[in-house]
């Protein structure tokens, strides 16, 4: 008989958890997500992958396109491709997430970060540009 992994879920079905990771983040945010889809009574996850290397195939790419058609109801994968590593001028990184926000019909959005520390401090002054507030955003700082 098949180990069945049971963990508690922190969010109510009504929230919408948003994953926001970078290159350097992309490993434990994947890994983040898998744990996700296993919990009972998951919220809605999506996760936003933004990336600067244009070096063909995405890290996780293939694994988190089979993630997102088996797991529809729960996971959408958004891949953003930035021309800059200075996030926080990113003009395409800003009207994307603004969209993203301005679109979400949620009850309750938390966002949870994985990155470096100029990539996630530089995420969340725009998540508190648009509106989010410190309750909402959870950083996971990523040292190489």
């Amino acid at each position: 008989m098949p180990i069945q992994i049971k963990q508690k879920n922190i969010f109510d079905n009504n929230t919408h958890l948003v994953i926001i990771s970078n290159e350097t983040g992309i490993f434990e945010a994947f890994s983040f997500v898998k744990a996700m889809l296993i919990i009972d009574f998951t919220p809605y996850l999506s996760l936003i992958y933004i990336f600067f290397e244009q070096t063909g195939c995405l890290l996780f790419e293939k694994e988190l396109h089979i993630l997102e058609k088996r797991f529809s109801g729960y996971l959408t994968v958004y891949k953003l491709h930035v021309d800059t590593l200075t996030y926080r001028d990113n003009l395409s990184l800003h009207e994307f997430i603004e969209a993203f926000i301005n679109a979400d019909i949620s009850e309750d959005i938390k966002y949870k970060i994985f990155g470096s520390m100029d990539f996630s401090d530089n995420v969340c002054d725009l998540l508190f540009y648009l509106g989010a507030k410190t309750n909402m955003i959870d950083k996971i700082i990523i040292k190489k």
